[in-house]
């Protein structure tokens, strides 16, 4: 079903796992303008609880509008204010490109799963 904007709806899902100092934010599907607010106030509540370091997980997530890059530069620039350490890691595919075209994937220290490296056969 289309809602009445015209837009199919898309889904986020955001969970996290804490250690003593640090949280990690598991994000899987879709930033965009609509679901963009969900990963602030993830983040935002993350950065309220004295973690001293915060991972956002984008292994989960497929897409990544300049919404989300909103979202996820924003929280780095209130986790720096606030002295706790932000990383992006696992990015991948689409979201990855979109990081990387942006020019913020080394600026959020964005790490990727690649695959092992293949032995090298001997001649």
């Amino acid at each position: 079903m289309i809602p009445p904007e015209g837009r199919a709806t898309v889904n986020l899902a955001i969970t996290s796992r804490s250690t003593a100092t640090s949280v990690r934010l598991n994000v899987s599907g879709e930033i965009d303008l609509d679901t963009a607010g969900q990963l602030d106030d993830a983040i935002a509540a993350v950065l309220g609880t004295g973690a001293d370091r915060l991972e956002v997980d984008l292994s989960g997530t497929t897409f990544c509008s300049c919404a989300g890059i909103t979202a996820l530069l924003n929280g780095r620039r209130e986790a720096v204010a606030r002295q706790v350490g932000f990383e992006v890691v696992n990015a991948t595919g689409i979201p990855l490109r979109v990081l990387q075209l942006t020019g913020v994937s080394s600026l959020l220290t964005t790490r990727s799963h690649r695959p092992p490296r293949r032995p090298v056969e001997a001649a």
